[in-house]
């Protein structure tokens, strides 16, 4: 069954925003037992929850350029991206 609603946010408003929310619920300790966090609780392994908190890391630096209007931001995101790969 097809749903218009997605997962993540599509702009980058909201993009922003899930990405940010999710990447610190999932990291915040959330014992018993000690040690376990709401992502492990939630059955994230830890590669799962390390690859999210990377695309978080990315992201936060990718924002501004995917914000920034007044010069080709699509050019400087495609080539952001290239240097880190």
């Amino acid at each position: 069954m097809a749903t218009k609603t997605t997962r993540l946010g599509r702009t980058i408003r909201t993009f922003d925003t899930d990405i940010k929310t999710t990447s610190d619920y999932i990291k915040i300790p959330c014992p018993p037992p000690v040690g376990q966090t709401n992502g492990t609780r939630l059955g994230w392994t830890t590669d799962q929850i390390e690859q999210w908190l990377d695309y978080r890391s990315r992201w936060d630096g990718l924002k501004p350029l995917y914000e920034n209007k007044k010069s080709t931001r699509t050019t400087e995101v495609i080539t952001a991206n290239r240097s880190v790969y």
